[in-house]
């Protein structure tokens, strides 16, 4: 009930707060009673376990990691152990196990009277999720032996499920040291709580916001859960794992790491036709279309997008076959197949005309068509339901340039700019513009910008020694043009080189270096003629025979 008199906050009741200790210390027990078989062989490990000794123990979650250790420690077998518990869990790049443990235990207080044991917890972190031979697995398998020497205590190792399987994998050495494996059950109340993570059938499925790591490592924990390595799931567990493996592969795509996303998706993919879930396939597949075209792989991703589209059209889902289309237009785009592509969008915007993405992608659509009035209006319509968008400022401003209009298109860089300063391609375009109205001055402060971003970009290097030669400023264009020079004979671009060494000689004229002109004409013409490119061999000689003495 709300208090009546606001300048007096009600006080929480003791009752309440007592039921909430009560309620955590009911869910340790729960997850104890659950787990006493496994406990009990725990403890008989503990007991004898002398020196080097190593036991893996399964937990899924941390509060019954925390439930666990507590146990451990306030248990009447355990009285003459001293447990200490080292957390490694705020340790991502953690690297060299062994050395971060002797540097632990040599200022950790000492009970002489009782036995030493580690408890190392959290390491899963450093493990990580996905990925071959993680660094801290790879120097646990390389230094095994030196363990018995610098840490001679019995060890256990709390690890969820994934951990341990890819421990197993990747240090196999080590693991072959193991006294034993302990397995323990999640409780009901922890499973639940865990999946309220879940987000209900993924209405909106997002790639562009990255999912952190720490509601992966939970969607993994719950996959372990219904999923355990190396069993099969349940048939009740069929879907649930199913939406787990769905939530996984849109969390590794919004993290740009397709392949594994794939991976996710088709097992997804295989529960949701078992169950026959139509919505679950649908979404699934879309978003397999989304991974392949991620992998340029153009015409998978169509295939499976139009797959999609036909169950959505189905189920009579507006918003998940809105979503197919645009996937199908970005797909349609990349294989330059523009007017395709345009259709695909405006059925998207049809479908949901608030969704930006697909009034921005249109809006290049249509400036690769050279609709560029059309491009300008589409990317207005993206720009006005997401502001804080830089790429289609971006655009916007291209297409202005095509049309002719230099300062609309600089003012357009120029808000891409605010949003994101460290395109550098943008600071290119911009520095375009200005030289396009004759402001070389500019120009060049805005191609220096993009080099400090980018200096390994060959044509900003080239359009700087441009604007410099607009300005007379003939010894700096040249140390540009070498450096563009440079760089594109890294590349191995023949002609861009052939190209560059004819400017550089032209320029050198201009300042009179007449010989280093002529060797410049001379090594463009043997470029050009590997090219077979008769005209510009023609202009080289042409070059040439204008400086050398007439006979």
């Amino acid at each position: 009930m709300l208090s009546n008199n606001p300048s007096k906050p009600s006080k929480p009741s003791n009752i309440s707060l007592g039921n909430l200790f009560l309620s955590k210390e009911a869910e340790a027990q729960q997850f104890l009673a659950l787990n006493s078989s496994s406990l009990a062989e725990l403890l008989t490990f503990i007991d004898f376990a002398e020196n080097l000794a190593i036991a893996f123990v399964e937990v899924n979650f941390p509060p019954d990691a925390n439930a666990l250790i507590e146990a451990l420690q306030h248990h009447p077998q355990c009285q003459d152990i001293q447990f200490v518990v080292f957390d490694f869990s705020q340790q991502p790049e953690l690297r060299f196990l062994r050395d971060e443990l002797v540097q632990r235990l040599a200022t950790m207080p000492r009970d002489e009277n009782k036995k030493l044991m580690l408890v190392v917890r959290g390491l899963e972190r450093a493990i990580g999720i996905s990925g071959n031979d993680p660094p801290v697995l790879q120097d646990l398998n390389f230094i095994r032996d030196a363990y018995k020497t610098s840490v001679p205590h019995p060890m256990l190792f709390i690890l969820p499920d994934y951990a341990v399987t890819r421990l197993a994998k990747f240090a196999p050495d080590f693991w072959a040291w193991r006294s034993g494996v302990f397995q323990f059950q999640t409780t009901p109340k922890t499973r639940d709580d865990a999946l309220k993570f879940l987000e209900p059938k993924m209405v909106d499925r997002r790639y562009d916001k990255p999912v952190s790591p720490e509601r992966i490592e939970t969607l993994e924990r719950l996959l372990m859960e219904y999923q355990p390595s190396g069993q099969a799931i349940a048939s009740d567990d069929l879907g649930t794992c199913g939406d787990i493996l769905h939530q996984l592969g849109v969390a590794y795509l919004s993290r740009n790491n397709p392949r594994k996303a794939g991976e996710y998706l088709f097992e997804a993919l295989k529960l949701a036709e078992q169950q026959e879930d139509l919505l679950l396939q649908a979404r699934v597949k879309s978003d397999l279309g989304e991974a392949y075209l991620r992998q340029k792989e153009y015409e998978r991703a169509i295939a499976y997008v139009q797959q999609a589209l036909k169950i959505q059209e189905q189920l009579s889902d507006p918003h998940g076959k809105a979503e197919s289309l645009k996937i199908q237009g970005e797909a349609y785009g990349f294989l330059e197949r523009y007017e395709e592509a345009l259709v695909s969008y405006d059925q998207s915007i049809h479908l949901n005309p608030d969704n930006h993405d697909a009034w921005y992608f249109r809006g290049i659509m249509l400036c690769n068509l050279g609709h560029y009035e059309e491009a300008i209006a589409s990317l207005d319509q993206s720009i006005h339901r997401n502001r804080y968008d830089p790429y289609a400022w971006h655009y916007r401003g291209i297409a202005l340039y095509d049309l002719g209009r230099y300062e609309e298109a600089i003012a357009s860089y120029e808000q891409s700019i605010h949003r994101n300063p460290g395109s550098y391609y943008t600071w290119i375009f911009r520095g375009d513009a200005l030289c396009d109205l004759g402001r070389y001055e500019e120009a060049i402060t805005s191609y220096d910008q993009s080099i400090h971003l980018n200096p390994d970009d060959r044509y900003t290097w080239s359009k700087r020694g441009n604007a410099l030669l607009y300005l007379e400023r003939y010894e700096e264009a040249i140390v540009s043009y070498q450096k563009s020079l440079e760089i594109t004979r890294q590349i191995g671009d023949c002609r861009a080189e052939a190209v560059l060494l004819f400017i550089l000689g032209v320029t050198s004229l201009v300042v009179d270096r007449k010989q280093e002109a002529i060797q410049l004409f001379q090594n463009a013409r043997q470029l050009f003629q590997e090219l077979g490119s008769e005209k510009d061999v023609k202009n080289c000689e042409n070059a040439i025979a204008s400086l050398e003495p007439s006979n």
